[in-house]
């Protein structure tokens, strides 16, 4: 047995109280920022933990510190939003209010939250200071972007940041831990692209200028960069998944509107890539005599694991979780805004299982009908837990 088992059959009493907290925050999610209800009840859990300087920033995050003051200090971050989402499960603590946890950011707050209550009970035998942050926002890309605007890296300064995921359907048995060196998520930029032409009437198509057939141009161009311009070894992706113009059949539309994302492993692919679409939608669209531009709506860089980092962690860990540690073979292709603190300061991120196929749990991220293993609660509490401890604690002894 792993020692990271024997702790989780010995402590059945916070196992359930990390269960209760999960299923308050499934049931009552919250989309974006601001989440009241869900900073509230946080604040209250934490003032109930015995923090007394907490601190909630204007762009909507809570963080407290934890351990002796001038010292250096390791970031926990979690987020805690949901996404826009009508839930299609049968949990008996499913949601009603038209969004969903499918994200698992309800299992992370709640993680996160029980990590604070451990590290306060045991303040004193910290060497160094933990900051615990929870992060609203995330699915948008901006949240994380918002709590550094707001200086949680700052005041005071933080030395290390450290962040997980969970994931469900995995072929991962549940409390599996996986990571990687370096870049572990690829970049994203979200933009719009925008096209105004000139209506007039079907039948008098040479008095308009359409913008639709303009779109059109746009979007077959556009999905020529990647194959014709970048090396296949890169694995970049420009999707365009929304193009709409026009309001009648027999109306020359004035408007077109197309909304794109773009993901990449590699800063210079994106700026590139960025560089070439601008170009092409500028000079296609002055083809047909329309006008044309871009807004950038969501950004966030890839998260990068700093490998002396991931060794000094995932050395202690791999000692209390032997094989559950494994090592993730592939970045993974989603994004996430955790990326923003990783360009910053050095971080580790990490997935943890949450669900194995062949138990079932088939569904995976932001799907309605997402169900997620609360077995893996306890494997994601003490990762975190003993990372944090692990670095600033007199008692080599953590379980």
């Amino acid at each position: 047995m792993e020692k990271i088992e024997k702790w989780i059959s010995n402590n059945k009493d916070i196992e359930q109280e990390l269960i209760r907290l999960r299923r308050h925050f499934h049931e009552h999610p919250e989309v974006g920022h601001p989440l009241p209800q869900t900073q509230e009840y946080i604040v209250k859990l934490l003032e109930m933990y015995g923090y007394e300087n907490i601190i909630v920033n204007p762009g909507g995050s809570i963080e407290v510190l934890v351990g002796p003051h001038d010292k250096k200090i390791l970031l926990l971050r979690s987020d805690m939003d949901a996404l826009p989402l009508v839930e299609h499960t049968n949990l008996p603590f499913k949601s009603i209010n038209g969004s969903m946890h499918a994200c698992g950011h309800d299992m992370h707050a709640s993680m996160m939250l029980m990590c604070a209550k451990l590290l306060k009970q045991n303040e004193k035998k910290l060497k160094g200071q933990i900051k615990i942050v929870f992060q609203p926002h995330e699915e948008g890309l901006v949240g994380c972007k918002m709590m550094i605007e707001d200086g949680v890296l700052k005041y005071p300064h933080v030395d290390a940041a450290v962040g997980l995921h969970v994931m469900p359907a995995t072929e991962d048995k549940t409390g599996t831990i996986r990571t990687i060196r370096k870049a572990m998520t690829t970049a994203s930029t979200i933009f719009e692209i925008n096209i105004t032409g000139k209506s007039s009437h079907g039948s008098m198509p040479e008095k308009g200028i359409d913008a639709l057939r303009v779109a059109v141009h746009i979007y077959q161009q556009l999905q020529e960069i990647i194959p014709k311009e970048i090396s296949m070894s890169h694995d970049d992706v420009l999707t365009i998944g929304i193009m709409n113009a026009g309001k009648a059949h027999n109306i020359i539309p004035e408007k077109a509107y197309m909304k794109c994302s773009l993901r990449s492993y590699r800063p210079d692919d994106q700026e590139y890539i960025m560089v070439r679409v601008n170009e092409l939608v500028q000079s296609i669209a002055s083809m047909y005599h329309a006008q044309a531009g871009i807004t950038i709506l969501q950004q966030a860089p890839s998260v990068y694991n700093d490998p002396a980092l991931l060794k000094s962690i995932m050395d202690v860990e791999k000692d209390v979780f032997g094989g559950y540690i494994k090592k993730l073979e592939l970045p993974l292709t989603i994004s996430e805004d955790f990326g923003h603190i990783t360009a910053n300061v050095p971080s580790l991120f990490v997935t943890l299982a949450a669900g194995c196929k062949q138990d079932g749990y088939i569904y995976g991220l932001h799907n309605k009908a997402t169900v997620f293993d609360e077995g893996c609660l306890m494997y994601g509490l003490y990762f975190l837990y003993n990372a944090a401890i692990s670095r600033f604690c007199s008692d080599s002894e953590h379980l």
